[in-house]
């Protein structure tokens, strides 16, 4: 009966002692149980809801601001209609009162310039005399013989009111020209007409190899190749807009000016861009604060930083590779309409991937200052390896313990950081506009190897799972995008190496060739598309863009380009 009634109290006394040496936790205890146990964890197809939600919501959010700022564009394209009305309304008014009419009303150029006449007569002293000789009399069948005499030429086939319309259209430029002549000139025009007459008589000379000074012929050469470059460059840089001078004349605000150019639809897509990856990294870093407290708690909130700067950097990456893949950039081309700015992103596709180069650098700074103020601290101030295993997820157990910053700094994850940080120092190195310029083959080259590298750094950065969270995204994400950008270029190249692709004509000037190339009928393309030229006897490997000038649907595929480097002149 003693032991009989000492057995409950024993067992009671037992219960007691349990309950004694268990560990004091906070009132969210089971909260922290129920999210972070891994029997507890969600099933695999709640995450994947979970990742579409995450998805879906970051793609609606994106809609929206893209559609407020098509809002805001469409709005100053309408004002920039208006000021260029005005503009010619202005034009027009003086005009009338200098005393220019012209035949035809609705084909006349108004209140042409000298500036402007000069420029489409290209400043030759001979079509400004042919422009004067049409302007004095009838002279309508010359015109008509002129422009037939051209479309032969130029192999361009036009519909006779074409024909027409482009006759009517010099006529009348000879008329402004004829009045440009008759009008009487200020002074200063007449300093500026002299200063342009001068440079057409040299270039006339030029024209009929009329001997000129030694000096002045290398000073005149050197003028116009500075002059082609500065238009090349400027052109380069055109977008969707039109008619920035006139806006930026006729506003006196630099904010209207601002919105009037280019630069700001540029300065809207790197925006989306920044913001794009940015939100990405925000999204995942409020998954993990709210299925991952204890993390969280233990760390503090900087290693939501550290972990959302990895998703933006995966992110950017991504974009990096996708932004240089011709044939989702054709496919974007086609859906991207609808947004102007979405259109000049893919336009200037080289751009935005520069800018993702750009901000890689500064999430990665971001991302490694997360673990120099959140994860490594917390571990290296906590002996108690089981209270570091508690706060990991998953139920997985710390794998790369360290109890000092030496420690710290040399575990297999920051060994790989490193080699990623060694990586980005590369691409700077070999990307950087100097190296292009000079040596375009000394930053082809390695820029893929380092695209290659770059992917499988990721992957190994990743996939130890020092934290136990998340998922290895370089492996998930930027491998398979790497090896779709590599298996689409040698497909193109496969496609483009064909025994029927031969040049068929070549028209060679001093400083331009006109390029026919014979493709049997076996490409589709549209007027304005590039495409990609190899000359196996100029380089075996060197691929360049050159726009296509011929009609879309056309056998013989035309291009024309100047001598700017040293392959064009090889070649």
């Amino acid at each position: 009966p003693t032991i009989a009634a000492t057995g409950p109290a024993l067992l009671q006394a037992q219960a007691k002692l349990q309950a004694k040496a268990e560990p004091q936790v906070p009132a969210n205890a089971t909260a922290w149980s129920e999210v972070d146990e891994p029997e507890s964890a969600p099933a695999w197809y709640m995450t994947l809801a979970i990742i579409a939600g995450a998805a879906v919501f970051i793609l609606s959010v994106m809609l929206l601001i893209l559609s407020g700022l098509q809002v805001l564009v469409k709005k100053q394209q309408r004002y920039q209609e208006s000021l260029v009305e005005t503009g010619k309304a202005k034009n027009v008014k003086g005009a009338k009162a200098g005393g220019l009419e012209a035949e035809k009303s609705d084909l006349t150029p108004k209140g042409l310039g000298a500036e402007e006449v000069m420029a489409l007569i290209n400043g030759d002293q001979e079509r400004l005399q042919m422009l004067l000789d049409f302007a004095q009399g009838d002279a309508q069948e010359r015109l008509e013989g002129l422009v037939k005499k051209s479309m032969k030429a130029y192999k361009v086939s036009l519909s006779k009111s074409s024909e027409a319309q482009i006759a009517e259209g010099v006529m009348a430029l000879a008329k402004s020209v004829q009045s440009m002549q008759n009008a009487k000139l200020r002074p200063k025009e007449r300093l500026q007409k002299a200063m342009r007459q001068v440079r057409s008589m040299v270039r006339t000379c030029r024209a009929l190899k009329i001997p000129i000074g030694e000096h002045e012929e290398q000073q005149i050469t050197k003028e116009e190749e500075e002059a082609v470059k500065r238009k090349h460059a400027e052109g380069a840089k055109q977008g969707p807009q039109r008619n920035v001078k006139i806006m930026t004349e006729t506003s006196n605000s630099w904010l209207a000016s601002y919105f009037a150019s280019e630069k700001w639809l540029d300065h809207a897509g790197i925006g989306i861009i920044i913001f794009y990856s940015q939100f990405c990294g925000i999204v995942y870093a409020t998954y993990l604060k709210l299925r991952f407290p204890k993390m969280y708690e233990f760390m503090g909130p900087w290693v939501l930083v550290s972990r959302g700067e990895a998703m933006s950097i995966i992110v950017l990456s991504c974009m990096m590779v996708l932004l240089m893949t011709r044939g989702f950039i054709t496919w974007c081309h086609n859906i991207c309409k609808w947004s102007t700015i979405l259109q000049n992103m893919v336009e200037k596709h080289a751009l935005m991937h520069q800018w993702c180069g750009i901000l890689l650098p500064v999430c990665a700074v971001l991302h490694v200052l997360g673990h120099f103020k959140g994860s490594i601290p917390a571990i290296i101030n906590e002996t108690d390896e089981k209270k570091i295993n508690e706060v990991f997820t998953y139920g997985t157990k710390i794998k790369f313990n360290f109890n000092t910053w030496h420690g710290a700094l040399a575990c297999y994850p920051a060994i790989t950081g490193y080699v990623l940080i060694v990586l980005l120092i590369a691409f700077w190195s070999f990307s950087n506009e100097w190296v292009r310029r000079k040596n375009f083959e000394l930053f082809h080259y390695p820029h893929l190897l380092l695209i290659v590298a770059w992917a499988a750094g990721l992957w190994a950065h990743g996939a130890r799972q020092w934290l136990g969270c998340g998922v290895p995204l370089g492996l998930l994400c930027v491998v398979p995008l790497t090896v779709y950008y590599f298996g689409e270029r040698i497909y193109y190249i496969w496609q483009g190496t064909h025994t029927d692709i031969k040049i068929a004509n070549a028209i060679i000037k001093k400083k331009s060739v006109l390029l026919e190339i014979e493709t049997s009928g076996k490409f589709v393309y549209d007027t304005g598309m590039y495409c990609m030229l190899k000359v196996p006897a100029v380089s075996a490997l060197q691929w360049h863009p050159f726009t296509i000038a011929s009609a879309s649907g056309a056998s013989k595929v035309q291009v024309l380009f100047a001598l700017a480097g040293d392959w064009t002149t090889r070649f």
